[in-house]
């Protein structure tokens, strides 16, 4: 890369290079994948529950972006895996906060540890290295959110 690249050959650069970067955090984090039996789904929930221990169903199913009835099937199978609990509140039968139980909780904090690998990389960066990967990511970050800013409804997968 010392030698001048034209557009084309830099974003081809940069896609094996974001390509090469997934492939090895994708290594890395497969040790903690393995052995879980739980959808992508159940895991997002898992993450959003953790974060806010105040969710009902419908709750959830807003931070989620997804129905209410499929919200509902997605946590009577996390139940079923003794992953979340129901809880009634006292004051109004009707409604049911979601708790993440401990085997929940462990689940989430065994993934965090393995994203937390890309900050120990990042961190063994040389500051020139760390500057210009600020400055990318931050490009990066502009793009992404002024395409979010002028679309209509979520990304596709």
């Amino acid at each position: 890369m010392d030698q001048v690249s034209g557009p084309e050959e830099l974003l081809s650069q940069a896609r094996d290079a974001m390509h090469r970067l997934n492939r090895a955090m994708m290594a890395r984090a497969s040790s903690h994948w393995a052995d879980l039996d739980v959808s992508m789904a159940q895991v997002k929930a898992l993450f959003v529950l953790s974060e806010d221990a105040e969710l009902t169903v419908s709750g959830l199913a807003e931070r989620l972006g997804t129905k209410p009835s499929a919200t509902s099937v997605l946590v009577d199978k996390l139940v079923h895996h003794g992953l979340v609990r129901r809880i009634e509140d006292e004051s109004d039968r009707r409604r049911v906060q979601l708790s993440v139980t401990d085997e929940g909780t462990a689940i989430v904090e065994r993934l965090r540890q393995g994203r937390s690998r890309l900050v120990d990389w990042v961190g063994a960066l040389q500051p020139d290295e760390l500057r210009a990967l600020t400055i990318g990511v931050n490009a990066l970050i502009r793009v992404a959110e002024s395409d979010l800013d002028n679309s209509s409804g979520p990304c596709p997968p």
